[in-house]
């Protein structure tokens, strides 16, 4: 089969270096690696948001570079870390403009949104500005805006970023329900232990954790494959065990001794 998403021996910048990636549909990757080590840019090259430098990135068998916004927005949807609006824009354009590749009138995107805000029981936020939201309700609203763009793929950079364990867990088990439902998830994360506890154990071993280190794809692994938890300490340079909390993998982390 086909993959639907493919990098082959991209570079970019001289943070990437010939990096091959290849996502089909129904994929979960999730891309780890130290600060810096080029994951944030391997996922907008992907996205078609950074024009690469060497090699080539394919989607849907159609080079990603010669795709009009429309068009890529069909099958991509991107969630980067931060989201930087103008703190009077309302939420209700905002989320507007997660409906652009759709030919429909104001009036008809309006009722998308409101309706699926009903849905997920946020209404209440539209009576707010962004810069009135905590960072919880933006990472909500910001979901809810690649639900909008009804696209295949969902592409996120550290979603459970700068947000409190309680929010960090129903973001990812929004991300979980999403994916058992059919959406291709890529995404950046330094806490695998949130896969361990939000995604469903049955399917662990189709989630492929991609360790990327100095702008290179060092490996490709399945999320309950032995090798992992030593592939992940050398990754970071650190000590890495397992343990089991609640019959729930969890992996810790202790300096190595200098």
């Amino acid at each position: 089969m086909k993959p639907f998403l493919s990098a082959n021996n991209i570079s970019w910048k001289g943070i990437l270096h010939d990096c091959n990636l290849q996502i089909h549909h129904g994929d979960c990757v999730v891309l780890i690696g130290k600060n810096g080590s080029g994951k944030s840019s391997l996922l907008r090259c992907l996205s078609g948001w950074n024009r690469i430098d060497h090699g080539t990135i394919d989607l849907q068998g159609s080079p990603i570079e010669k795709m009009t916004p429309v068009e890529k927005s069909r099958h991509l949807g991107l969630l980067p870390q931060q989201i930087h609006l103008f703190d009077n824009l309302p939420i209700l354009e905002w989320l507007g403009n997660a409906r652009f590749r759709f030919n429909e009138s104001w009036k008809q995107s309006e009722q998308h949104i409101r309706s699926l805000l009903q849905t997920e029981n946020l209404e209440h936020l539209l009576q707010r500005s962004w810069n009135q939201l905590s960072g919880g309700e933006k990472q909500r609203l910001a979901l809810l805006g690649l639900k909008l763009q009804e696209t295949s793929t969902w592409m996120l950079d550290e979603p459970g970023n700068h947000l409190d364990p309680k929010v960090q867990l129903e973001v990812y088990r929004n991300l979980s329900e999403a994916w058992c439902a059919g959406t291709t998830l890529v995404l950046v994360t330094h806490n695998i232990n949130l896969l361990f506890q939000c995604f469903p154990q049955s399917q662990w071993e189709t989630i492929r954790t991609v360790g990327i280190d100095a702008g290179r794809i060092l490996f490709d692994t399945p999320l309950n494959h032995p090798s992992l938890i030593q592939q992940i300490g050398d990754l970071y340079n650190l000590t890495a065990t397992m343990t089991t909390l609640n019959e729930i993998p969890q992996v810790l982390f202790t300096l190595e001794p200098s």
